[in-house]
């Protein structure tokens, strides 16, 4: 089995995503960040739904990287999901489950779940 790689290691993504976390902040009184319902709310709505700020972000990334940068970076994404898969559904995630952009929205998910778990 692969070393485990800890996502507060990787910091792929982490300042675009904590820019969107920011904005949430600043914009939307409705959330508050203390709160585990809305930390939940606040992931799905603006981290993992379709056309979301989350989802757009690993789009973006997905299409913007060059083959090197983006080879070297998916390896390590794909290993922080494949963790996250097993501790969530104590299952292995299929190499042919995910494609790579939902592979990369499922890493910006996890990171901003980290960040902020790490901010509370």
């Amino acid at each position: 089995m692969e070393n485990e790689i800890k996502i507060d290691e990787v910091s792929y993504l982490e300042i675009e995503i904590n820019i969107i976390l920011q904005n949430i902040k600043n914009n939307n009184t409705q959330y508050d960040f203390n709160k585990e319902d809305d930390i939940d709310k606040i992931l799905l709505t603006y981290f993992y739904e379709e056309n979301s700020d989350g989802g757009k972000l690993a789009i973006s990334w997905f299409n913007q990287k060059g083959c090197n940068e983006f080879c070297n970076g998916v390896s390590d994404i794909q290993r922080i999901v494949k963790q996250y898969w097993m501790n969530e559904f104590k299952e292995e995630l299929c190499d042919s489950f995910l494609t790579p952009h939902e592979m990369i929205k499922t890493y910006v998910y996890c990171k901003a779940k980290q960040l902020i778990r790490d901010k509370l």
